[in-house]
């Protein structure tokens, strides 16, 4: 595999995974943070 197929592959696989992860990540602390206080 080269490594611009490989880049591209990572592109469209981890991208959307990390906003994800993101999302709820933030989601969660609001989460807490209203619940705190």
């Amino acid at each position: 595999m080269e490594k611009g197929k490989l880049h591209q592959y990572f592109d469209s696989n981890i991208q959307p995974i990390l906003n994800m992860a993101i999302g709820v990540l933030f989601m969660t602390i609001g989460y807490l943070l209203g619940h705190m206080f």
